[in-house]
């Protein structure tokens, strides 16, 4: 998908050099100041001191001369070419005057909500972290990586992770043809780049755990990273990255949605875990959940559900699980656990069984059919997903029995 990102960054790879503008301080403040300004365009002048004021958490009034100009420097030398060759501003590079004008390009990046959140706030800019968190997503094996590590509920061997992230690429490349016979090679290749490089470097930025010991890794995650970033995508692009269009997909089911709905298909586990973390991440007030069979949530499912509690989500979870109740009740207490009953455990639409439910702030919605039980033991899954009319479309008589369900829930909270 092209991002319209400049010249520096690799065709295959459109996120690269977008990642790696965001990964230093300075560079997020720049945008951030500039984003403030909506289309109006700044003087190289006011945003050094505008920065300046940022990092420092100062009033603009009290920056000193000399930070002023150290910013300047540093702006002119360093970040604006790489800020321009990432196709985030515009400006004139061969001008060195301090009164030379700075403006936001029309980049598809200021549509990403997750994205802005990281520029807008100064306070959030200032972290030191998200320097290690885009260094990583600038590479696209990394992100592999992660995306592999994500979609795992327990830790990996180095040897298992190797071969998935090499299986991985191949599929990206449209290779599934040629993939048997080049998985051996490749996956000795990205084993070797996995120890000696990828893992150390997403170690230490604490995106996953290691342990050199059993040589396994798990992923950890962080509260800025989307998983959307994980597919290569921006947010807003990512049900289409993931899904077809229902009419036109391969579904057990026959919709019949009015005009203003828009209804999607997801084929494939992968796609539907990585779509309902997205719920997980977009959640604002309320996230009702329910999965009618074991195994069906992966770690980076429990990273989101924990940064949606922290950030004041009311979430719902229902599970038989006992390794997920487990999990729940001795790191997330704030999450409302409740077991299914045989009516939640027997939901079926037009006759096919819903393997999972996830309903975000009683407007954004994935349900999911389970088909044959494959060799690993994990089901095959289709799934649904919709917005806003497609939400009360899809889930019709269900929305009254979500609602008596979380009032009885609230109700035991309380007593």
């Amino acid at each position: 998908m092209d991002y319209g990102h400049g010249t520096a960054s690799d065709d295959d790879d459109p996120l690269a050099a977008l990642f790696s503008a965001l990964a230093r301080e300075p560079r997020r403040h720049l945008l951030g100041v500039l984003y403030e300004h909506n289309a109006a365009s700044l003087s190289l002048t006011a945003c050094a001191t505008r920065i300046a004021s940022r990092e420092a958490g100062v009033s603009r009034p009290t920056v000193s001369e000399d930070a002023v100009q150290r910013t300047l420097v540093s702006l002119h030398h360093v970040h604006l070419p790489v800020l321009a060759d990432a196709g985030l501003i515009e400006y004139d590079i061969a001008d060195a005057d301090a009164d030379n004008d700075i403006s936001l390009t029309s980049h598809r990046a200021y549509r990403d909500a997750a994205l802005i959140d990281v520029i807008e706030s100064p306070e959030t800019a200032r972290d030191s972290s998200l320097d290690a968190l885009f260094d990583a997503l600038s590479d696209p094996r990394r992100r592999r990586t992660l995306a592999c590590l994500n979609h795992s509920f327990q830790a990996i061997h180095l040897e298992t992770l190797a071969r998935d992230v090499a299986t991985k690429e191949l599929v990206d490349a449209e290779a599934e043809a040629e993939a048997q016979a080049q998985t051996d090679a490749d996956t000795d290749t990205v084993l070797k780049h996995l120890r000696h490089t990828h893992v150390p470097s997403l170690s230490a930025a604490e995106l996953i755990d290691f342990d050199p010991e059993s040589g396994t890794a798990a992923y950890n995650g962080h509260p800025n990273l989307c998983v959307s970033w994980l597919h290569s995508v921006l947010n807003q692009d990512l049900r289409t990255h993931l899904s077809t269009d229902a009419s036109a997909a391969d579904w057990p089911l026959t919709i019949d949605q009015p005009p203003s709905a828009t209804v999607r298909a997801i084929d494939g586990r992968d796609g539907i875990v990585a779509y309902s973390q997205s719920l997980l991440e977009r959640a604002e007030e309320e996230l009702f959940s329910v999965f009618t069979s074991p195994r069906l949530l992966e770690s980076g499912c429990f990273t989101r559900v924990i940064d949606a509690v922290q950030r004041g989500v009311d979430v719902y979870l229902g599970t038989t699980d006992p390794v997920v109740h487990d999990l729940i009740q001795e790191n997330v207490p704030e999450i409302t656990l409740w077991e299914p009953t045989d009516e939640w455990l027997s939901l079926s639409v037009q006759g096919e069984p819903i393997g999972r439910l996830l309903l975000a702030d009683r407007d954004s919605l994935l349900f999911g059919t389970l088909g044959e039980q494959r060799d690993d033991h994990r089901y095959a899954e289709t799934a649904l997903v919709g917005d806003g009319p497609a939400t009360d479309q899809l889930l019709r008589s269900y929305l009254d029995r979500i609602d008596q369900k979380v009032q009885e829930l609230e109700f035991e909270s309380a007593s």
